[in-house]
């Protein structure tokens, strides 16, 4: 069975038909379980729709991004998100939960809200990941 470099197979993973990778792995850095989604064409969009295709597999993570797993990034990097976002005097507020004062904060499992696509695209880079296009979505 064939894994990436920067994971391992996750418990009872099975090789795919994709050059034998593993159908769901774990990212070392961040924990997050991934799952390998096929190539394949389908229909996108709601009125007019566009066929698709995806040429290559591809992994994905399991769930969302956990509390957990952001509070490891912010606090390897010490990023505070303010240089990611246009000035914003409610900005503070949206900041709150992944800073650790929100009543969800405290839920490891729980996924991370509040997050903006600059946020999660500084939390890709730092992983090692990248954000899943509209089509992959």
């Amino acid at each position: 069975m064939t894994v990436p470099a920067g994971y391992h197979a996750a418990a009872g993973a099975t090789a795919s038909s994709f050059k034998s990778f593993a159908d769901k792995i774990i990212h070392e850095k961040t924990g997050m379980e991934m799952i390998l989604v096929p190539a394949g064409s389908f229909a996108m969009g709601p009125a007019k729709k566009v066929q698709v295709t995806i040429g290559e597999p591809f992994y994905i993570g399991k769930t969302e991004v956990t509390n957990a797993q952001f509070r490891r990034f912010v606090e390897a990097t010490g990023y505070d998100g303010k240089g990611d976002i246009d000035p914003d005097p409610d900005y503070d507020l949206y900041l709150r939960h992944w800073r650790g004062k929100s009543i969800m904060s405290d839920k490891d499992d729980y996924p991370v809200v509040w997050v903006s696509w600059k946020n999660a695209k500084a939390f890709c880079r730092w992983a090692g990941l990248n954000l899943p296009s509209e089509a992959q979505w």
